[in-house]
């Protein structure tokens, strides 16, 4: 979509994870005072920070751009986690005044504060409830993505980017009920920051049928689209991720752990995995390297990732089944991974 630049692909959790590595261990480290803030608010409806919220919220609270328990600073003073989003705590409107009086004492250093620091991330990966996918659009060719949603979910939030406004998309669902711009479960808008420019249509379906969805999208252009669907409540797949954000050894190790193993068909269990380096991602035509994640243990998928130069690399794990009853279920997860030496 036209978005990629190092400064975009700085922010990936495995390049903080990288300056992190460095900093943390600087001996200079502790010659400053290092102060915290963190907010739960996402902004205006339709924003770029609600749309950011949206998506952050199945990792726990946020501002609609860090997650609370990022704001934690093993060496630092958190001063306040409020009911505001990232753009007023950034510009001071919703900080200043509890900033202001730290700024105003002498021995900033020695403040000892009594906020309650945010809690640490949520590594129960039931978090991870959202299928993504990809790609480009051709001028006057339709494109269909199936979306497998699974029984007993109390929401579906199907949400297209794309880079023109005059794309036109539209949703399916397995009994074969269209909806369209103008239906009362569709929304969209401009994206002001993280895709500057794009274009945001969404469909929120409450209580979804389960089944195949189609989301299909044609344009009169070539353009791009990125389609994130987020699920909720009910019954939504429960399982675990372990792939840590940092790793030092030459076989990176991951898993898929499932839960409540009664409610899964084990046998139609898979997980697929691609992994792409920084090479990779400024080459538009690699396609990385692709594996699959192995049965073990009767409740989990797991494999390893082997010989890998230091760098930043970056994992997506899509995770598909069937449930005892036969309803099928998928779900992505993205991972930014630092290897160091």
């Amino acid at each position: 979509m036209g978005q990629h630049s190092p400064g975009v692909y700085s922010l990936q959790t495995g390049e903080m994870e990288k300056y992190r590595q460095q900093i943390d261990s600087n001996p200079n480290v502790s010659k400053n005072a290092y102060f915290t803030a963190a907010g739960d608010d996402w902004g205006p409806f339709m924003s770029a920070l609600w749309f950011g919220g949206l998506y952050l919220s199945q990792y726990g609270a946020n501002d609609g751009m860090v997650n609370d328990w990022s704001a934690d600073l093993p060496y630092g003073r958190h001063l306040f986690t409020s009911h505001a989003d990232h753009d007023s705590i950034r510009t001071g409107s919703a900080s200043f005044s509890q900033i202001d009086p730290v700024l105003r004492t002498a021995a900033a250093s020695s403040v000892v504060t009594t906020a309650a620091k945010p809690a640490t991330q949520d590594t129960d990966p039931a978090a991870d409830q959202t299928y993504v996918h990809g790609g480009p659009l051709t001028t006057g060719k339709t494109e269909v993505q199936t979306v497998p949603v699974e029984t007993g979910l109390a929401q579906a939030v199907f949400a297209v980017l794309t880079k023109g406004s005059d794309v036109n998309v539209s949703l399916v669902s397995p009994s074969g009920k269209v909806y369209k711009k103008g239906n009362p479960v569709y929304s969209s808008g401009i994206d002001q920051d993280f895709f500057k420019g794009a274009t945001v249509q969404e469909f929120r379906v409450e209580k979804p049928e389960s089944g195949n969805w189609q989301v299909r999208l044609s344009s009169s252009h070539d353009d791009a689209y990125l389609l994130t669907t987020m699920f909720s409540g009910g019954e939504a797949a429960s399982f675990s991720v372990d792939l840590p954000r940092r790793w030092s050894r030459n076989a990176l190790p991951m898993s898929v752990r499932f839960k409540h193993l009664e409610k899964w068909d084990l046998a139609a269990l898979q997980a697929q995995v691609k992994v792409l380096t920084s090479a990779d991602m400024k080459n538009k035509k690699t396609k990385g390297l692709q594996f699959s994640l192995k049965p073990t243990q009767g409740s989990a998928l797991s494999g390893a990732f082997k010989g890998a130069e230091p760098g930043v690399y970056n994992f997506t794990i899509e995770v598909r089944g069937k449930t005892k009853q036969g309803s099928p279920f998928a779900r992505t997860i993205i991972r930014s991974v630092y290897i160091g030496n």
